[in-house]
């Protein structure tokens, strides 16, 4: 700033600390002079954010917490007690042939949990490994985008937050004064869904013919009918 530049455009030299929503905000504040202003509501969007992920981080943590618990106790139980059932079925008359087969099944099960238990670490590496390679190619995340959407649960939690996202961040950005069609563009690209992205790409689209923003938004049948 002091070599002459715009806030901005100094901003925007550092991505990882200043992304495009707060350059492009700073950027209106510094045409339209009400800078301080701008940087009032960024300061109130950002701790909005940061309310909003603590709002996500309790709805998700106590099932999380229990799944995991979940499946401590059964791994717990296919190691070992399952283990010692066993040997008191083998010393039965007849052995471990007359079980039914659900027995045999779990039997097996615990069989590879004791004796193979580094297959199941390396495929869940490789497994981790393959679909974020996946995850990265833009098929991949579209899919993937779709299916977090239709999660019971986790997918109503994600479409509200991102339908959240959306209106908080247009809001923010069209009261700073940046312009709806540069302010549609950049909440498509911090919104943090393809699906959801595309939707909001179509209303940009719908409105630089003339039309509404409503129309794409419903269309999508992915934002609720209120918004």
């Amino acid at each position: 700033v002091m070599e002459g530049s715009a806030l901005a455009d100094a901003m925007s030299e550092h991505p990882r600390v200043f992304n495009t929503l707060y350059v492009q905000m700073v950027r209106a504040g510094e045409k339209s002079g009400a800078l301080d202003e701008v940087l009032k509501r960024l300061a109130s969007y950002g701790d909005a954010q940061v309310k909003l992920q603590g709002q996500i981080f309790g709805a998700i943590a106590y099932p999380i917490i229990l799944g995991i618990v979940g499946v401590m106790i059964l791994v717990g139980l296919f190691v070992g007690v399952i283990p010692g059932i066993r040997d008191m079925f083998d010393s039965m008359p007849g052995g471990a042939a007359n079980l039914p087969f659900i027995t045999k099944f779990v039997f097996f099960v615990g069989d590879l949990l004791v004796g193979w238990w580094w297959l199941g670490i390396v495929l869940g590496l490789g497994g981790g490994f393959a679909f974020r390679r996946w995850g990265a190619t833009e098929a991949g995340r579209t899919r993937w985008d779709k299916v977090r959407l239709r999660i019971p649960i986790f997918g109503k939690v994600g479409r509200l937050v991102g339908v959240a996202r959306f209106c908080r961040t247009l809001s923010t950005l069209l009261v700073s004064g940046v312009p709806i069609i540069s302010a549609l563009e950049i909440v498509e690209s911090v919104i943090g869904n393809v699906v959801l992205a595309d939707a909001v790409k179509k209303c940009a689209v719908n409105i630089s013919e003339g039309q509404s923003i409503a129309v794409p938004l419903k269309a999508s049948g992915e934002v609720p009918p209120l918004v």
